[in-house]
């Protein structure tokens, strides 16, 4: 894929063939095309004013790409510098430490913020996709699609969220690419399929549709929602700038794949505990912070993915989290929409 190409250094509109050649005979690369500029925009989830963009803002656009690469990138090189120390926190949370291994090679990270993990939706060795939160598969178009929403002037353009793409890395600092396909904005729940997959090494390889690479492991969700006061764990990705300060920025010095543990508070007095539009019906006591969203949050007994983060309420500092009602719901309308 030609996009996945360009994000993970190689070039976007050559073969390899041609970029030999050209090196050889000391010939400049071909620009590629301003549509494919545009077709970059669109899968990096820019603002749909750059598809109308003319030959004299080409500079304008490149940098923006550019930029976003670089973003990625930068992501990436944090979780490669990161990576043994947070692997090594997150063994100290329990003595299963093959089980905590397994889920937390299973979590993944959304560039530039989010959290998720890898799922395997069907029991047959196929089926396997990326869960998180809907409001994870973000543009830069939806705060201004929410104000006009909320005018209530009956011409407010939805938030479509399928057919999203967004960038990934695992915790070992492989990467890769989904395309959102299923999307609940009520539940807050966002499934993806993987698209590309590049090693930590740099090996490319797309994978089978639907299929999560080898050696890559999954999260299972659990069958039956928690009880309050069980024992819970999360790993994520909280954002390593202080949002919350109003003075000079400044680093938190958080890193990527952080894990807390908690427990299950209880549950929101609701009538049905998939509807997350305000707090997830969840709730929990796991620290979470900007990034932590689409987060797992599993059992410290097994591991089982029995909630995902997705809101905290600033009143009381409470933690909220998609319930395991919803996941489950979420799963099944894919593979409804397989079958």
């Amino acid at each position: 894929m030609e996009f996945w190409k360009f994000v993970t250094g190689g070039e976007a509109d050559d073969s390899e063939q041609l970029q030999k050649k050209r090196k050889k005979g000391g010939q400049r690369r071909r620009k590629p095309p301003l549509s494919q500029l545009k077709r970059f925009a669109r899968f990096f989830n820019y603002e749909r004013a750059w598809q109308d963009v003319r030959s004299q803002h080409r500079g304008d656009l490149e940098a923006a790409l550019e930029n976003s690469k670089k973003e990625a990138h930068v992501f990436r090189q944090s979780v490669l510098d990161t990576k043994i120390k947070a692997n090594r926190d997150a063994l100290k949370i329990s003595r299963d430490k093959a089980m905590v291994q397994k889920a937390y090679d299973a979590c993944i990270h959304i560039v530039p913020s989010g959290s998720g993990c890898v799922i395997q939706a069907k029991g047959d060795g196929q089926g396997y996709h990326v869960l998180t939160c809907a409001h994870c598969i973000a543009a830069d178009d939806d705060d201004d699609d929410e104000k006009e929403r909320g005018q209530g002037d009956g011409h407010a353009r939805p938030i479509e969220r399928v057919g999203r793409h967004k960038i990934i890395v695992w915790g070992n600092g492989a990467w890769g690419l989904v395309k959102c396909i299923y999307s609940s904005e009520r539940m807050d729940v966002a499934v993806c399929e993987i698209l590309c997959y590049s090693g930590p090494g740099g090996d490319e390889r797309p994978p089978t549709p639907h299929q999560v690479p080898d050696g890559v492991p999954c999260a299972t969700v659990a069958n039956a929602s928690p009880r309050k006061g069980a024992p819970v764990f999360t790993i994520h990705n909280p954002f390593d700038w202080d949002l919350e300060h109003s003075g000079r920025p400044r680093r938190n010095g958080y890193i990527p794949f952080t894990t807390n543990t908690g427990k299950v508070d209880g549950y929101r007095r609701v009538k049905d505990r998939t509807d997350a539009s305000e707090f997830g019906a969840l709730k929990h006591s796991c620290w979470t912070y900007w990034g932590t969203s689409g987060a797992p949050i599993m059992d410290a007994k097994t591991a089982h993915v029995i909630g995902m983060h997705n809101s905290w309420d600033e009143r009381n500092g409470q933690r909220h989290a998609v319930s395991q009602e919803a996941l489950a719901k979420g799963i099944r309308a894919v593979l409804q929409s397989e079958n």
